[in-house]
């Protein structure tokens, strides 16, 4: 008779546990994970060609000045991102612990596409915060 009680109480015991700390949803656990990466705030990368000493001469020349670099587009990033682990049944906060807010990044591209900034795949972030769902 006692240990009908426990038997009922272990399951009951067990549910509660497993959903602690969880959020209800995948959706909510992405919206948690989203939020908390906005709070990281973002930096900057933005392509550059360092132009040869020749052709600045030939850029002054057709009055284009005579800098010693030329920008591309400026691409706006987050510090910390989120990918969603399936497996797990978790989202995964990342955070680019090597990048401050605020923060100017400069990458060298080729004179024909000085918008390569835009597409680089910088190292992956390590991981400092899990969203379980």
């Amino acid at each position: 008779m006692k240990h009908s009680h426990i038997i009922a109480v272990v399951p009951l015991l067990a549910i509660m546990l497993s959903s602690c700390g969880k959020y209800q949803s995948r959706i909510e656990a992405k919206i948690g994970c989203d939020k908390w990466a906005a709070e990281g705030g973002v930096f900057y990368i933005r392509g550059f060609y360092s132009i040869p000493l020749y052709e600045r001469f030939d850029r002054l020349d057709r009055g284009l000045g005579g800098g010693q670099l030329l920008f591309g587009a400026t691409s706006t990033r987050f510090i910390s991102y989120c990918e969603e682990d399936t497996i797990t049944r978790k989202y995964l906060g990342f955070t680019h612990t090597n990048r401050r807010r605020g923060e100017k990044v400069d990458i060298p591209c080729d004179k024909t596409n000085l918008d390569c900034a835009i597409n680089v795949v910088l190292d992956e972030g390590e991981i400092v915060k899990r969203f379980a769902y």
